[in-house]
């Protein structure tokens, strides 16, 4: 457990990280964040983050980023930001497209005519992590096992929008990317599955609220 004024600064580093995809220090955190607090303070209390193991530092010299844990920890403590309802009914036929390009992820929609339809490889490549060998590896792996996936996802399905973040994900091995999902069944009982998938540092808030307003029209 670690107390509130560390937990608000990692939340801080975590949702700065989403937006900058670059290493934070302790100078540049306690200045974007207004901290009213010394850089020394603000050291003491990410090397505390980092022995707690929600943040590491890629090289010696770098800021820090946010471990699995520590986009856990910011996801527990997410709410779902985001109102795009008008934009996605004006776009029914085209949802998994909108999706992907909203959400700056790979999106997957299975749908309860048995078809699968997905969308977003390039919005994936053109984020910081596309140049990454190891995540586009991981990627295709996906993409070459979707449909088994989205059986899995299918049989555990919930009510809620779950997210998987790295190695939590129990449907593949997953290192660099996030899972999140949504299954829904509508009036008949007939099931739609909706998936999002993209790098660890994507918008937690606003594709969470994307995948509950898709839920609530596809229900």
């Amino acid at each position: 457990m670690i107390n509130e004024r560390c937990s608000n600064l990692l939340c801080g580093l975590v949702k700065e990280y989403i937006r900058t995809a670059e290493p934070l220090s302790s100078v540049y955190l306690k200045r974007i964040l207004e901290l009213s607090v010394s850089p020394a303070t603000v050291r003491a209390w990410l090397n505390d983050l980092e022995d707690e193991g929600y943040i590491e530092q890629p090289h010696t010299s770098a800021g820090r980023v946010p471990t699995d844990s520590g986009y856990r920890h910011y996801v527990d403590r997410v709410r779902p930001g985001g109102n795009r309802r008008t934009e996605i009914e004006e776009n029914p036929q085209t949802l998994v497209r909108y999706l992907s390009r909203a959400a700056h992820a790979l999106a997957v929609a299975a749908l309860p005519s048995g078809r699968v339809e997905q969308y977003g490889l390039l919005e994936l490549m053109l984020q910081p992590e596309g140049s990454n060998r190891y995540a586009i590896q991981e990627i295709s792996s996906i993409l070459d096992h979707i449909h088994h996936y989205v059986e899995e996802v299918a049989e555990q399905g919930s009510a809620h929008t779950s997210v998987f973040i790295g190695s939590e994900n129990p449907f593949m091995t997953a290192v660099h990317t996030s899972m999140l999902v949504k299954s829904v069944a509508d009036r008949e009982g007939r099931h739609s599955v909706v998936m999002l998938i993209g790098p660890k540092r994507m918008s937690y808030s606003q594709n969470i609220s994307l995948l509950e307003r898709v839920g609530a029209i596809l229900g």
